[in-house]
C-alpha cells in the first residue's frame, strides 16, 4: 500500500515504452479510483500564497519541501498519486 503523491519530474524513465504500447493495452486497463495523475497549475500569486499557507498549516513537516517544488516548476507540476 503505497498512499504516495510522486512529483512525475522525479520518477525514473529507465524502462519506458512507446506511447503506441498504452493504445494497444487500453481495453485491459482499469478504471482505478486509487491510481490517478493530477496536475497543479497556478498562476495567480495571491492563490500560490494562499496554497502556501493551506499546506504550511496541514502538512507541517513536508511542506517546505513540496512549496520548494512547486516554485521550482514555476507552480505547475503533475504528480503520481497512489492512495492504495
Amino acid at each position: 500500500m503505497a498512499k504516495i503523491m510522486a512529483p512525475i519530474i522525479d520518477l525514473k524513465y529507465d524502462r519506458c515504452f512507446p506511447l503506441e504500447a498504452a493504445e494497444l493495452l487500453r481495453e485491459w486497463t482499469a478504471d482505478d479510483e486509487y491510481t490517478y495523475t493530477m496536475r497543479v497549475s497556478v498562476e495567480d500569486e495571491a492563490e500560490r500564497e494562499r496554497i502556501r499557507n493551506l499546506l504550511r498549516q496541514e502538512l507541517s513537516q513536508q511542506a517546505e519541501e513540496l512549496i520548494r517544488l512547486l516554485e521550482e516548476t514555476d507552480w505547475d507540476c503533475s504528480f503520481f498519486v497512489d492512495c492504495f
